[in-house]
């Protein structure tokens, strides 16, 4: 499954949500400083998501927000806080947050919004590699010696800025 780092300064919310998401099949790793984060993400192998108090000593979890969005812009961040207020929900929103949650939250709603994050990671990673092979791979590619000197001719015509007029029977293509 997914690696996930939980922080949080109580040490009973740290552990009971470490303790979940490991039931539920994710590695986890907990801190419980924004600092102690930032060094678990520069030694560590990579973390799939990270779910943080907004309220922390020395670091807030906004600004270890914006740390992270600035080491891996890719990694979804989920806020939790039980001092939520408007101002900071936009202020997390802005600085890219994936989800504010307010506390006290049900276990389910941690879980639906973390598993949310992953899929939706899941399918942008999907996405890059499709967009990677589509760019490797030609558009139109084939086997007949015919099409292949076709194919080249229209490449060359594509380069240049002349007109062309293309004719044939209607059906066969020629707006491609």
């Amino acid at each position: 499954m997914a690696s996930l780092l939980v922080v949080d300064d109580e040490r009973n919310i740290r552990v009971r949500l470490a303790g979940f998401f490991a039931s539920c099949g994710h590695t986890v790793q907990t801190a419980e400083s924004g600092h102690q984060a930032l060094d678990l993400l520069s030694a560590g192998g990579p973390v799939d998501l990270v779910v943080t108090d907004y309220k922390l000593a020395e670091l807030n979890g906004l600004e270890l927000l914006q740390q992270i969005k600035r080491q891996a812009p890719e990694t979804p961040v989920i806020l939790m806080t039980a001092y939520g207020t408007i101002e900071n929900a936009v202020a997390a929103m802005k600085a890219c947050a994936y989800d504010y949650l307010a506390k006290p939250f049900s276990l389910e709603q941690i879980q639906h919004v973390v598993e949310r994050a992953l899929e939706i990671q899941k399918l942008r990673a999907e996405n890059r590699v499709l967009r990677d092979t589509l760019e490797e791979r030609p558009l139109l590619d084939s086997q007949s010696n015919v099409m292949r000197r076709l194919l080249e001719t229209a490449r060359q015509a594509a380069r240049s800025e002349a007109t062309i007029l293309l004719t044939g029977e209607s059906g066969t293509g020629k707006n491609v």
